[in-house]
Parts: C-alpha cells; structure tokens; sequence
C-alpha cells in the first residue's frame, strides 16, 4: 500500500501551536480538577496526562515502516519546470512528515534549500545532487518529532537544448 505526502511539509511554528495547545488544556484540566474535586475532573485530567503516550504508542508502528524519499526524474532537459517531491510511502495511516531538499551543483559547489514541492534549478545543464535535509517524522497530534536517519541522495541529470546540425 501507498499513501502520497499529505503532509509535505510540517511547519515548526504548527508543532509548536500544537504543544502550546496541549499545555493550556493540561492546565485548564488541573484547574478544573483544583476547583470541581470530583471523579469526573480526575478521569478528564488523566485523559489529558495520557493523551499525548497514547498518541505516541499509536503512531509508533506507522513511524517504524514509514519510508521517505524524493520524487525526481533521473533526467530532464535544461529549462524544464520538474518539482522535487517528498514522497512518503506507509502501510498504516500516514503521520505527519517535514524535511527539506537540498540541491547542490557538483561543478560550482552552489547549494540551494528548497521547500518540497518547488522548483528544480535548470537554468543550466550538468548534475545536480539532491537530497532531503533533516527528513523527519512527528506522531498523530504531531507533539513529538523525530529524525529519520537513512535517506538517499539522487543525482539529475540536465540535458543541454538540442541543436540541429548543419
């Protein structure tokens, strides 16, 4: 089974709205059990403390089998508009991902960090090396993040225009 990157790029600033949310229900759930003292705010604020492990426990197998990697072509002619993809391949619901790609010109040593989904440079033809760059995987709620270690880097090849002979 294929699931596509519904999530091509997680933004810090989302995981980081998704923790702060986390701790205001955290604290307004002790507040509410400081206040009320009945079972009722006991088992909401247990729910809450184990929200987030449960999440993590769920989201441990999908994290295990999940295999990211990049959706370039192997060649294409100079000027093409082709877009460097992450491709996320996962056999239980698919997790949240991030990462960037990482081009680099062997030839100039140029280097660029592109978001997934943009643009290839093609101005001019040789090889380009890409790579993803900090690849990594988050749970359900997308509280914790971790890196995925093996990645594989692709080499492009730009082809120069074709000129008819004479």
């Amino acid at each position: 089974l294929r699931s596509s990157a519904r999530y091509p790029h997680l933004k810090c600033n989302a995981m980081a709205k998704r923790r702060i949310v986390y701790l205001l229900a955290l604290i307004g759930s002790l507040i509410f059990f400081m206040e009320y003292q009945r079972w009722f705010a006991w088992v909401l604020l247990q729910v809450i403390v184990l929200f987030p492990l449960l999440s993590l426990l769920l989201s441990i197998a999908a994290m295990v089998g999940l295999r990211m990697g990049l959706d370039v072509p192997f060649r294409m002619p100079m000027g093409c508009t082709e877009r460097a993809t992450l491709k996320v391949t996962s056999k239980l619901p698919q997790p949240p991902c991030s990462g960037k790609i990482r081009v680099t010109k062997p030839i100039t040593g140029e280097k660029w960090m592109l978001k997934p989904g943009a643009k290839l440079p093609t101005e001019h033809c040789g090889l380009l090396h890409v790579q993803l760059h900090k690849p990594g995987v988050c749970d359900y709620l997308g509280i914790f993040r971790f890196r995925v270690r093996k990645t594989i880097e692709q080499t492009v090849l730009i082809l120069p225009e074709p000129v008819e002979m004479e």
